[in-house]
């Protein structure tokens, strides 16, 4: 009975075909298990995998079909206008079919370098042009699928839109919005970058399809540039290094000329430390060198570290650019690729000084949330321009929401990589203390002479005996009490430029009343403050100040210059270099800067501290100066909100702070009626009072006879 039951069934033609269907059913579905899950999500792995079982390939069309079913929740996209561009190629049989021959046999794993140029059509707003294409990319994945990335070329006399050459890449390669924005924030930090865009591309009258544009390598992508006609643009890829010339070629340029690149090449490869340091920003911009290297940390990018180097030899400036290309962003997961330097900047940032000063450019961008913000509202942006023409593409082997997920997640990897940086590197110069802008933003409030002890008992009481106000803060947060003497010799130059612009720089040593052992007595610092448009960082806020500290090591370097100079002698001869630039960086010369006059003051601060770091610090200053027989003082209440706090922090804590600080000072208000307002700088509040007493003083400082004392030698600790 079984048997004839087996008979019956073997031969039913519907059940043999159901069965069938059962089977493939089943095997798509163990195949989008393998794919989207666990290891297979990883790109590299389903290649390896599919490399290994090559029969597994000739149904990845059907699994590509039947994967994007899930697309039907998206209908509503299919009935909405496209915003972006919309173009077609025509290409006939015969010459379409030639680009098809040339394509390596392999389904992926295989490098293509047999491309073939075919005549076209290319159609745009209406205007027909006479162009040659060719597939483009030299890996499968930009042609191993119906939909394909193509480059198309010009004739020189009919450019599209000044454009000889114009790259359709499928918009998953450059990980949809990605490449775009990574374009954008490349002209933000000064750099060039290639125009980019998107747009719907129709060939041989199939489907649209959306595909990221941007302009291909080509002498008139220079012009644009208002680069010298004699500019040459130099490009690698696959084999081409650091090592020698080869793999380099010359991608746009009137001329086969690469000996400024050999030179190059030679000075990396075989130049002494000395005479590397000492030539490279001759031949490389140095703030081009800078910020290309900063472009790639803030995506976590080791895309441009042995291939996909851009870079073009400006003949007006004698140097060479570098220029981003194909950047992408690496997950902070995958790998941490800070401090992860190709070739070229391995070499450069083995100098701490050029480290310190890539860093420091790098901090700026970080320590600005507002630069966070920008990134992402164009990020955003981006995706919203092309997501209708995305969500109706057919020709893509992709879901509508694997692309959205990309997008969330690179969102976010976007955010990680800015904070990472962030942190990193404010905890860097936590450690160092130096050479770092940090933001200051602090409320000045002046009082009568002798009124100081009233404050100081008051604050002790309120906020060091009494903890309630501070225990409603949070559990995290300590009040403690300090008591110090300082001594500030103020700098500027003979026009008394720092004066005038609200800015201070000086020389501290300090020493601490109620702790004799403290580490930090007789400590030695310079300080450079700044306000309103000179500040570096935190433009937007006219209550904050800038304040950039550098070491003090009296040695001698060599340079007769700065060991004689009164200000530049005091600083470590490491910092040194970075401190004249800071100067130059305002538009003064550090080699003018002499002694004006010295403040002593004493010091009295209760500080709440969050996590044991200080948070909000309130000081009751009185302050003394004697310059030619005059003498003047003051006392001042200064309530500043932590300068490393302060630029660590986001904007929500940033507003807490303010908030506290805004709730502290009304308090003092209705407690002290003779509280009042005051904007003046310590540096300049001074100054006025002794101008007051000594007639002539500010001619007499331009002529160089009226000087502060220079500060006298501390033992170093």
């Amino acid at each position: 009975m079984i048997k004839n039951y087996y008979f019956r069934i073997v031969k039913n033609r519907k059940f043999k075909a159901g069965l069938s269907i059962l089977f493939v059913v089943l095997f798509i579905g163990a195949l989008m298990i393998f794919f989207l899950a666990g290891k297979f999500r990883n790109i590299e792995t389903r290649a390896q995998f599919l490399l290994k079982h090559p029969g597994v390939t000739k149904i990845l069309p059907l699994y590509w079909k039947i994967r994007k079913t899930t697309d039907i929740t998206y209908l509503s996209y299919f009935f909405k206008k496209d915003e972006i561009p919309n173009y077609e190629l025509v290409i006939a049989e015969n010459d379409l079919q030639k680009m098809n021959d040339s394509l390596p046999d392999a389904f992926m794993n295989v490098i293509y370098t047999d491309n073939v140029f075919v005549p076209a059509e290319f159609r745009a707003d209406g205007k027909i042009y006479k162009v040659r294409v060719r597939y483009r990319g030299k890996n499968a994945v930009h042609w191993n699928a119906p939909k394909k990335s193509y480059l198309v070329k010009f004739d020189k006399d009919n450019l599209f839109n000044g454009m000889s050459e114009l790259n359709f890449i499928i918009p998953d390669d450059r990980l949809f919005a990605v490449e775009h924005f990574n374009n954008y924030r490349a002209l933000k930090l000064g750099l060039k970058a290639p125009p980019s865009g998107f747009a719907n591309l129709k060939v041989n009258g199939q489907k649209d399809a959306l595909y990221f544009t941007i302009e291909g390598w080509s002498k008139e992508m220079l012009e644009k540039w208002n680069l010298p006609k004699d500019a040459e643009l130099y490009g690698n890829d696959y084999g081409g290094s650091w090592g020698d010339i080869a793999g380099w070629q010359l991608l746009a340029s009137n001329s086969k000329d690469f000996s400024k690149l050999e030179e190059l090449i030679s000075l990396l490869n075989q130049g002494t430390d000395e005479e590397f340091d000492a030539r490279i920003f001759d031949i490389v911009d140095k703030d081009n060198f800078y910020a290309w290297q900063i472009h790639q940390e803030l995506a976590n990018s080791s895309h441009e570290g042995t291939d996909n180097l851009r870079l073009y030899f400006d003949p007006s400036k004698n140097k060479f650019f570098f220029i981003p290309w194909d950047v992408e962003i690496e997950p902070l997961a995958s790998r941490d690729n800070f401090g992860n330097y190709e070739t070229i900047a391995k070499r450069v940032f083995a100098n701490p000084a050029f480290l310190q000063e890539k860093n420091r450019r790098l901090y700026n961008y970080v320590a600005d949330e507002k630069n966070l913000e920008d990134d992402l509202a164009f990020y955003d942006r981006a995706y919203e321009s092309f997501k209708v023409s995305l969500y109706k593409d057919r020709l893509k082997i992709y879901t509508n929401r694997f692309a959205d997920e990309s997008y969330a997640a690179n969102r976010q990897q976007l955010i990680d990589i800015f904070h990472r940086l962030r942190d990193r590197l404010a905890a860097e110069s936590s450690a160092r203390g130096f050479d770092t802008v940090r933001i200051e933003d602090d409320f000045n409030l002046a009082y009568p002479l002798g009124k100081s002890d009233e404050l100081v008992s008051y604050f002790k009481g309120r906020y060091i005996d009494d903890r309630g106000f501070v225990k409603e803060l949070g559990q995290n947060f300590t009040s403690t009490y300090g008591d110090e003497d300082f001594i500030d010799t103020y700098f500027d130059t003979p026009q008394l430029d720092l004066y005038q612009r609200q800015a201070g720089l000086r020389y501290r040593v300090r020493t601490n009343r109620l702790d004799p052992e403290d580490d930090k007595i007789g400590r030695e610092l310079i300080q450079l403050k700044l306000s309103g448009t000179d500040k570096f960082q935190d433009q937007d806020n006219a209550g904050s100040r800038n304040e950039i500290k550098f070491d003090v090591k009296r040695s001698v370097s060599g340079n007769i210059a700065d060991d004689r100079n009164p200000v530049i002698s005091l600083i470590a001869p490491d910092m040194r270099e970075e401190f004249k630039a800071r100067v130059r960086e305002l538009g003064l010369n550090p080699y003018a800067l002499r002694p004006i006059l010295t403040i002593e003051q004493r010091r009295r601060r209760v500080y709440l501290n969050r996590d044991g770091d200080t948070f909000i610090s309130f000081s009751m200053d009185d302050a003394s100066s004697q310059l030619w027989g005059a003498d003047s003082s003051f006392s001042q209440m200064e309530v500043e909100l932590n300068e490393l706090a302060y630029t660590a922090a986001d904007a929500r804590l940033k507003e807490r702070m303010q908030k506290i600080r805004e709730e502290m000072i009304a308090d003092l208000r209705e407690h002290f009626q003779y509280l009042q307002d005051d904007t003046t700088i310590k540096y300049t509040k001074m100054f006025d009072l002794l101008d007051v007493r000594l007639p002539w003083m500010k001619f007499l400082i331009r002529i160089g006879i009226l000087r502060g004392k220079q500060p006298p030698l501390q033992s170093q600790k």
